[in-house]
């Protein structure tokens, strides 16, 4: 990835770069290679009891604006700074909750 990275940025220097990855690619390593090369990231973090904690009051809000109008579908956005026992620093964490109805 860095290899990947460096020549990107090399070449297109006026281009912002930017990288997607799903959760199998969830690693401290991986998060400091983009920050090197100021590329923005997305990289869905995998399931854990401190995530659920802390989105907990976010589906709660997203439960109580919902109970008495069942729509057939509702999205709620969030975020926070999050720091796992692995990272050296933390980190914006974006959460999307979602409640498909009926």
């Amino acid at each position: 990835m860095k290899s990947l990275l460096e020549e990107f940025h090399e070449d297109f220097p006026d281009i912002p770069l930017y990288l997607r990855g799903d959760s199998g690619f969830a690693s401290p390593g991986l998060y400091k290679v983009p920050e090197e090369y100021d590329c923005k990231y997305a990289i869905r973090l995998k399931e854990n009891p401190v995530l659920v904690r802390l989105v907990r009051e976010e589906d709660q809000a997203l439960y109580r604006a919902t109970k008495s109008n069942q729509v057939d579908h509702a999205v709620v956005y969030g975020e926070f700074l999050y720091q796992a026992g692995s990272w050296n620093r933390s980190r914006r964490v974006v959460l999307k909750i979602e409640k498909p109805y009926g």
